[in-house]
C-alpha cells in the first residue's frame, strides 16, 4: 500500500498523457485521485511500525508511524477535492501536462509523509521542486517564468543546505533515521557542540526555505502567479507543508525535545516568532488577494514551528493541531479566491465591494474560513491558539497580537463583500460550477464541524505527542 500510494499517481499521470480523448484524461485524473484516497484510507488503519526498506546500501526507507499516517490522511481527501476543483477551474484551458504534474506531485508528497529517514525525505523533497516547477510556470507568462526561476533558486539552495546537514549529521552520529523523541542524546553536544549545532542550523535553514521562514520566503509570493488550484495546494498540503513537516521531523524525530532543550534554541524561537508577526504585518499591505493570503501563510506556518519549539506537551499539541487547522482553512480561502477571479476577473481586495451579493455561497465560505483562521471560539483555529496560549505564557503576546492582525487583514475582505455597494451585474456574475463550488463548501463545512467536534483529531494528536515525549 505504501508503494501504491507513492507510485499510483505516476501511473495515473501517464494514463492522462496517453488517453485518446480529453474526456478520458479527465476521468483518469479523478479516478486516480479517488483510488489513491481509498488505498490511503486502508493504510490509515494499518498496523504501527510497518516498514519497507529499499536499496539497503543507500538506506532508502518508508514506514508507517502516527505522524506520517496523519499527514497522509490529511493530504488525500484535500487533494481529491482540489482535483475536482482544478477540473472546473481549468475547464476553458484544458492542459494534460498540468494534470500529469498535478498527480505526480501527489505521489511525491505522500513519499515525503511516509519517509522513514532523512535521506528518503531529502530525495522526495528535491523531487517535489521538480514536479511543482511546471505548475508554478503553467501560465507561461514572463512573470510566471521569473517566479519559476526564483522558486528553483530558493528551493535548490534550501535542499543543498538540507543535504549538507544530512551528511554532517551522518558523519557525527552514523544515523539519519526518524525515531520518536530523537536519537541524538545530550552527551553528543558536549562531545561535539559545534558540529551538532551546525547540523541543526543547516537543517532548519534548509527546510525553512519551503517553510517560508523570513527572510527565506521570497519565492512564495511570486509563486502566486500559478493557477489557483496550484496555489491552494502549495499552501495547504504540498510545498510549504513539506518544509514545515521537515522541521517537525528534525525537531522531534532526530534531535528530540530533550536534546533541543539542552542545546538552547531561544534564537530559533525568536526567528519563528518574528516570522509570525512580520508575515501578518506584510499581509496587511497587500491589495492582491492571493498575495495577502500568501503572506498570511508565512505567519501561520511559523505558528506550527513555534509550537513544536516550545517543547512541552501543550506546545506540541498546539503545533500539530494548527497543522490540520491551517491546511483546511487556507485551502478554503484559496478556493474562494480562485472562484472570485474565475467568475469576475477581480484579483484585488479593493475590487470586491458588494461581491458577496453575487457570490453569496463563496463569500460565506470565505467568511467561515477567515473566522477559523483568526481563532474565534468554536472554530479550528481557536482550539490550536488556546493550546498555544497555555503552552508558554511568555509567548502569549505573540499569538494574541498575531490573531488581531489576522482579523485586520481578513475581515475587511468579508465586510467589503457583504456591506458595501458594488458594480457586479447579476447576469454577468454568478456562482462557479459545481466542480469548484462543491469542494469549497465541503471544506468550509468540514472545518466548521471539526471546530465543534474536535475531540477525535485532538486525541490522535495527543497520541503522537505521547510517543514523542512519553
Amino acid at each position: 500500500m505504501i508503494l501504491a500510494l507513492c507510485f499510483l499517481p505516476l501511473l495515473g499521470g501517464a494514463a492522462i498523457l496517453g488517453a485518446p480523448a480529453e474526456r478520458a484524461g479527465r476521468v483518469s485524473v479523478i479516478a486516480t485521485g479517488l483510488l489513491t484516497a481509498i488505498i490511503g484510507f486502508f493504510l490509515f488503519f494499518a498496523r504501527e511500525g510497518m516498514e519497507i526498506l529499499l536499496w539497503p546500501g543507500l538506506e532508502l526507507s518508508w514506514q508507517i508511524d502516527d505522524l506520517g499516517r496523519g499527514f497522509s490522511f490529511l493530504v488525500l481527501p484535500l487533494w481529491f477535492l482540489a482535483t475536482l476543483y482544478a477540473r472546473g477551474y481549468m475547464e476553458k484551458t484544458p492542459d494534460r501536462s498540468f494534470f500529469f504534474f498535478y498527480l505526480i506531485t501527489l505521489g511525491t508528497v505522500l513519499g515525503l509523509a511516509l519517509a522513514g529517514n532523512l535521506l528518503t525525505y531529502y530525495l522526495f523533497y528535491e523531487l517535489l521542486t521538480l514536479t511543482t516547477y511546471p505548475l508554478v510556470i503553467q501560465t507561461g507568462t514572463a512573470e510566471a517564468r521569473q517566479a519559476g526561476r526564483t522558486y528553483l533558486l530558493f528551493s535548490f539552495a534550501g535542499a543543498g543546505l538540507v543535504l549538507s546537514g544530512l551528511f554532517l549529521l551522518y558523519g557525527l552520529t552514523g544515523s539519519v533515521d526518524f525515531v520518536p523523541g530523537g536519537f541524538i542524546r545530550p552527551h553528543l553536544i558536549v562531545e561535539n557542540p559545534v558540529g551538532i549545532r551546525t547540523a541543526l542550523f543547516l537543517l532548519v535553514a534548509g527546510f525553512g526555505v519551503k517553510g517560508a521562514l523570513i527572510p527565506l520566503h521570497f519565492w512564495l509570493p511570486g509563486a502566486m502567479v500559478a493557477p489557483t488550484p496550484v496555489s491552494a495546494l502549495l499552501h495547504a498540503v504540498a510545498v510549504v507543508k513539506a518544509g514545515i513537516f521537515g522541521l517537525i521531523r528534525v525537531s522531534l524525530y532526530i534531535f528530540g525535545p530533550e536534546t533541543l532543550e539542552v542545546m538552547g534554541i531561544g534564537g530559533i524561537k525568536v526567528w519563528a516568532a518574528l516570522t509570525i508577526l512580520l508575515g501578518s504585518l506584510i499581509a496587511l499591505q497587500q491589495d492582491k488577494l492571493k498575495k495577502r493570503l500568501a503572506y498570511s501563510t508565512i505567519g501561520q506556518l511559523s505558528y506550527i514551528f513555534l509550537g513544536v519549539l516550545i517543547l512541552n506537551p501543550a506546545g506540541l499539541q498546539a503545533g500539530l493541531f494548527h497543522f490540520l487547522a491551517h491546511a483546511l482553512l487556507k485551502i478554503t480561502l484559496f478556493f474562494c479566491a480562485g472562484i472570485i477571479t474565475h467568475e469576475t476577473g477581480c484579483t484585488r481586495v479593493s475590487e470586491l465591494d458588494g461581491i458577496g451579493l453575487r457570490l453569496p455561497r463563496t463569500m460565506a465560505a470565505f467568511a467561515l474560513a477567515s473566522i477559523g483562521l483568526v481563532g474565534i471560539p468554536f472554530t479550528l483555529g481557536f482550539i490550536s491558539k488556546w493550546y498555544f496560549l497555555t503552552a508558554d505564557p511568555a509567548l502569549s503576546w505573540v499569538f494574541i497580537l498575531s490573531a488581531l492582525l489576522n482579523a485586520v487583514y481578513l475581515f475587511p475582505v468579508v465586510t467589503r463583500a457583504f456591506f458595501r455597494d458594488g458594480n457586479f451585474a447579476p447576469p454577468l456574475v454568478r456562482e462557479a460550477s459545481p466542480f469548484m463550488l462543491l469542494p469549497t463548501m465541503v471544506l468550509a463545512g468540514g472545518a466548521l464541524l471539526l471546530g465543534i467536534f474536535f475531540r477525535w483529531p485532538l486525541e490522535f494528536i495527543k497520541a503522537i505527542q505521547v510517543t514523542i515525549t512519553g
